[in-house]
C-alpha cells in the first residue's frame, strides 16, 4: 500500500550538463524564450538558472520558483569542443515545452539553424526519436494512443544533443 501525496509537493527545477555554458543559455533564451535567472560561477563549475519571469511572482526566491532550468559547465569545457550529453550512464530522456504558437517557434528554429529530429504532424517516427524510448519506430507505432501524441509534437535538439520535446497547446 503506498502513502498518499503530501499536499503542496511540486516540481522546482531540473539541471542539465553542458559543454558550453553561453551557447547553451543562447539556446535556451532565444529559441525558447526563457530569461537568464541568475547566474554564478563557483570553483570548477559555473551555472545559470533560466525561466519565465511570467510563471512566478518576481520576489520570489530562485530556489522555490517552480519550472527552473539548471545549466552547469565544467570551468573551460568548451575547450575540449566535447558535447556534453553524451554520457553512457546518463538515465536523461528528454526536456518538454508548451508552445502558443508552433509555426513561429518553428519559423524561429529555422532562423537559429536548430536540428530538428521530427517536425509536427510527421506520421513517420525517425530513429533518432526511438531510440531515446529503447525501442524501434514500429513500437511507437503499435502503442496507438502514444503513436497520435507523438505526431502532434516536434522533436528538436539542444546544442548539447539532448532531446528538447515541442508541445503546441
Amino acid at each position: 500500500m503506498t502513502s498518499p501525496t503530501p499536499k503542496g509537493n511540486k516540481f522546482c527545477n531540473a539541471a542539465l550538463r553542458v559543454a558550453n555554458l553561453d551557447r547553451s543559455a543562447s539556446f535556451y533564451a532565444d529559441v525558447l524564450g526563457m530569461k537568464e535567472l541568475h547566474r554564478t560561477a563557483l570553483e570548477k563549475t559555473d551555472l545559470v538558472f533560466l525561466g519565465y519571469p511570467d510563471s512566478f511572482d518576481a520576489n520570489t526566491p530562485l530556489s522555490r520558483r517552480e519550472g527552473v532550468l539548471e545549466l552547469v559547465a565544467k570551468k573551460n569545457s568548451y575547450e575540449d569542443g566535447g558535447n556534453a550529453h553524451y554520457h553512457s550512464n546518463s538515465g536523461f530522456i528528454k526536456l518538454a515545452f508548451h508552445v502558443s504558437n508552433l509555426p513561429e517557434f518553428m519559423k524561429r528554429v529555422r532562423e537559429k539553424d536548430v536540428k530538428v529530429v521530427k517536425e509536427a504532424g510527421a506520421s513517420d517516427a525517425p530513429q533518432a526519436v526511438a531510440s531515446f524510448l529503447h525501442c524501434e519506430p514500429a513500437d511507437l507505432r503499435s502503442d496507438t494512443a502514444l503513436w497520435e501524441a507523438l505526431k502532434e509534437v516536434c522533436f528538436v535538439e539542444d546544442p548539447d544533443g539532448y532531446l528538447i520535446e515541442i508541445v503546441p497547446y
